[in-house]
């Protein structure tokens, strides 16, 4: 966990897709969950 985000630490064979998946992804979906888009944009 880092602060309040939970943080998956699973394995993946390059670095770049653990940080897109394991990093980047799960903060994107908790700010799309939190944020909903405005349907009237």
């Amino acid at each position: 966990m880092c602060g309040s985000t939970e943080q998956d630490n699973t394995w993946e064979d390059e670095w770049v897709t653990f940080y897109k998946e394991r990093r980047l992804r799960p903060v994107l979906k908790r700010c799309q969950r939190n944020n909903p888009s405005d349907s009237e944009l």
